[in-house]
């Protein structure tokens, strides 16, 4: 269990420095994407959250299977 709290605690400290967000999105060559700021949508965000729930998964899988 401690495995998967430490987990969702520094990834989640890391993607909400939001630096890294932007650097994968640019990278990924989506820089529009994280430059979206229009009708309701936020590219920066969703990403942000997408990742954060990547995260999760990871954690949970991490506490159920050790």
């Amino acid at each position: 269990m401690a495995a998967g709290l430490v987990v969702s605690g520094v990834t989640h400290a890391f993607f909400d420095r939001r630096w890294p967000v932007r650097w994968l999105l640019e990278h990924i060559g989506s820089k529009g994407f994280a430059e979206l700021k229009a009708a309701g949508m936020n590219g920066m965000h969703l990403t942000d959250q997408a990742l954060h729930q990547t995260a999760l998964l990871v954690s949970a899988l991490l506490i159920t299977l050790l």
